[in-house]
């Protein structure tokens, strides 16, 4: 796991904020658990500049911090944590049970944390032992495997958001 204190800048954060804050999240559909949830902001021209260049750098710590030369991401998108939803413990790209996971493809998640003015709302990793609330700005890094599978604690008072991208050393998954 790689922890990158200040990987945005506050202006980043706040327009992302802004967006998230703005967002009908009633209105974006989906399935399952993601259902209202999950929004891509390659897709909304308004930051689409900004969500390409923080994915861009995501790719350079990723890499920087791995031993692949080339990765891609399969999936970048601003989550809503609403007050009371936390997620039990999963891998991004392995199954317990030993099947085949959807995305089995994912090699690496990365996780920036939008803001924490909320109680609860931590991730764990319950194999490792570690449970963090990172701050704004903060980019968390972690394999997709078993070994690294967390879970999040529910948040209370706000809601929690944060941007993610899962990782993948395939270029025909790339988003880009």
């Amino acid at each position: 796991m790689k922890v990158v204190e200040n990987f945005a800048q506050p202006g980043e954060i706040n327009s992302l904020l802004d967006l998230c804050r703005s967002t009908n999240w009633n209105d974006l559909g989906g399935t399952g658990f993601w259902k209202n949830r999950a929004c891509e902001p390659l897709k909304n021209s308004e930051r689409y500049c900004l969500a390409k260049d923080l994915l861009l750098r995501m790719r350079s710590c990723v890499v920087k911090n791995s031993e692949y030369s080339r990765l891609y991401p399969d999936t970048l998108a601003l989550s809503r944590w609403p007050i009371g939803f936390g997620m039990p413990p999963h891998a991004d790209a392995e199954n317990e049970d030993g099947t085949k996971h959807p995305v089995h493809w994912r090699k690496f998640a990365t996780i920036l944390y939008l803001n924490n003015d909320y109680s609860g709302g931590e991730i764990y990793f319950p194999n490792k032992g570690i449970t963090l609330k990172p701050k704004p700005g903060t980019l968390l890094m972690f394999r997709s495997t078993l070994e690294w599978k967390h879970g999040v604690n529910p948040p209370g008072g706000r809601e929690r958001f944060n941007l993610s991208s899962f990782w993948t050393d395939l270029k025909s998954k790339s988003i880009l």
